[in-house]
């Protein structure tokens, strides 16, 4: 599980039944795992649980982490599963990057990630959400944990 504690706003976040590709049975298409986020903030909590995200998703939802925290990402990128549970814009080179300038007049970059976990209702979810921006050591600790389900498909 990640969690993610950003004071007054939480996160728990994980996924079950990640299949690797050797044992999926009918091609990527028939692989799903669910998407299970609880968030809570000094306003309101929710639990998100019905939502799916197909393996071959984390897969390449891996493979972005590794590419941003290994400098091979250059322009920024969305990852957003077909179910639309959670949602994740990446800036490699901060979200205003082009905009704050240092007292040297040199541009600011930082990197970051805006992860938005949509808050469901009745029948699906809702176009509001919780944002978290994580940092590039919390961008770590969610690599860490994704490559943990798709080693131990857990």
């Amino acid at each position: 599980m990640f969690k993610l504690d950003q004071g007054k706003t939480k996160l728990e976040f994980w996924f079950q039944g990640y299949e690797a590709p050797e044992h999926r049975y009918n091609g990527d298409d028939d692989s799903w795992a669910g998407f299970h986020a609880v968030v809570t903030t000094e306003l309101f909590s929710f639990e998100s649980h019905g939502s799916d995200v197909e393996s071959c998703a984390i897969d390449s939802f891996e493979k972005l982490l590794n590419d941003f925290l290994n400098g091979k990402m250059e322009e920024n990128r969305i990852f957003s599963p077909i179910e639309e549970g959670f949602e994740i814009h990446f800036y490699p080179k901060g979200k205003f990057y082009g905009q704050i300038y240092d007292s040297k007049n040199n541009l600011i970059d930082k990197k970051e990630v805006e992860l938005s976990v949509y808050i469901p209702e009745e029948e699906w979810f809702s176009p509001a959400s919780v944002k978290f921006v994580l940092d590039e050591d919390e961008v770590k600790q969610l690599h860490e944990y994704i490559k943990h389900i798709i080693s131990n498909e857990i």
